[in-house]
């Protein structure tokens, strides 16, 4: 990633990854007619500018919890090692309308871009999510005078977070090159 607004690079490397389906199946007479699938996601993720380690992870879902009739997205929470910070920066369904909330700041899809074209490469299916207080920052770096800024996430399908979008500082962080690993 580079930053534009100071040229710095961040290397970021997935040091940990965990993927897999699972079912919840309601087991008490108000649930019993509940069944909820959902992807388990946990990954672990190293920053060499910021010298923290991102930890990503989507939540294990209780068939049996109360209400369900508001059940409406899976988050992916984002907390950091270095720090206290943690954001929900990503949920699904991508509905305008819905919206998630961590206890300090407030993820909502704000649109999906067909194409973008970042550093001369071109990406596709694009989804933007507006975080009204990124807990995390300027990757926790609580001394670069951006703390809890209004950012815009774009993530693009089968490449992850090409873009963050650091609207209260004037700056972004843009993915520069990317190697998937099997």
């Amino acid at each position: 990633y580079k930053n534009t607004k100071t040229g710095d690079l961040d290397t970021q490397i997935c040091t940990g990854f965990y993927f897999d389906s699972a079912i919840s199946k309601g087991v008490y007479n108000y649930s019993k007619h509940i069944t909820i699938k959902y992807d388990v996601l946990q990954r672990n993720i190293s920053s060499s500018f910021n010298k923290w380690t991102f930890f990503d992870k989507v939540g294990g879902y209780d068939a049996n919890a109360t209400p369900l009739s508001n059940f409406a997205s899976f988050n992916l929470e984002r907390s950091y090692s270095e720090g206290t910070g943690m954001i929900t920066p990503i949920y699904y369904q991508f509905d305008k309308k819905e919206f998630t909330i961590n206890g300090t700041s407030r993820t909502q899809i704000i649109g999906v871009d067909s194409t973008m074209i970042l550093q001369s490469k071109s990406y596709n299916n694009i989804v933007k999510f507006d975080v009204d207080s990124d807990n995390i920052g300027d990757g926790g770096n609580l001394n670069s005078g951006c703390n809890f800024p209004h950012t815009i996430f774009f993530w693009a399908k089968n490449v992850g977070l090409i873009k963050k979008q650091v609207v209260s500082c004037n700056y972004s962080w843009e993915l520069i090159e990317y190697k998937i690993i099997n």
